[in-house]
């Protein structure tokens, strides 16, 4: 486990990205759940932070892939938590199954999915009374219900797949495990408008924007027409 900052926090496991809150006292919200397996690691981390599995309140769904959502089914019988994810994201959690972008990983990966319940459907610009406001934002393009979390308090955007952090700098969703490619990069910029200062993606390290603000550039070259989006 990482701490990013005081109250925030990143499990990484099998390269997927795990972000714990701290948002209310004694109370903890997980965004994701990684990669089936992954619940004794987020368990872990929790109780090195003092939270007993059952102050895990809130689980937060960016999109419902398997290395997202692997865990989900296996950490809200642990803990109790009440599920949260975009009403098109709402289907293939409860399903077991993956949105459309990569058909042949997708068959494969539906095998190891188990349908969970959501709690709570969200919408596009939907404030989330969690953390002190976590704003839900539609970023189709990775997959076509991806969804962001803005923490405007703190200036964080929780990126999903909407973006990668895998090397020097953040890149864009590739077009290899792109829906659309065209969708990925306007809704980066809706994001991106909203002037974060921290991009937590769900693959690669949190990227702090106010420190290392040059890890941006590459993106915001293919955002004005500078670069070709072949080249992420």
């Amino acid at each position: 486990m990482q701490q990013i900052f005081e109250g925030l926090y990143v499990v990484s496991r099998m390269g997927t990205n795990v972000y714990l809150l701290e948002s209310a006292p004694d109370e903890l919200t997980v965004i994701d759940t990684g990669m089936p397996s992954s619940t004794g690691a987020i368990l872990k981390a929790a109780q090195s932070l003092n939270y007993r599995p059952q102050q895990i309140k809130h689980i937060l769904l960016t999109h419902a892939d398997i290395d997202h959502v692997g865990s989900l089914s296996s950490l809200v019988k642990k803990t109790g938590a009440t599920v949260y994810a975009g009403k098109a994201s709402k289907p293939y959690v409860e399903n077991g199954s993956t949105p459309p972008h990569v058909p042949s990983f997708m068959k494969i990966m539906n095998v190891f999915l188990s349908g969970t319940p959501v709690d709570e459907v969200f919408d596009d610009h939907d404030m989330l009374p969690i953390a002190d406001g976590l704003l839900a934002l539609h970023v189709p393009g990775h997959t076509p219900e991806n969804y962001n979390f803005f923490w405007e308090k703190h200036g964080v955007l929780f990126a999903a797949d909407l973006f990668f952090s895998l090397g020097s700098s953040v890149t864009l969703s590739p077009r290899l495990v792109s829906w659309d490619s065209t969708q990925v990069q306007r809704s980066a910029r809706k994001v991106l408008d909203l002037a974060p200062k921290y991009i937590c993606a769900g693959h690669g390290a949190p990227v702090n924007l106010v420190r290392t603000p040059e890890k941006i550039v590459k993106v915001r070259r293919i955002l004005d027409g500078a670069t070709s989006l072949a080249a992420t």
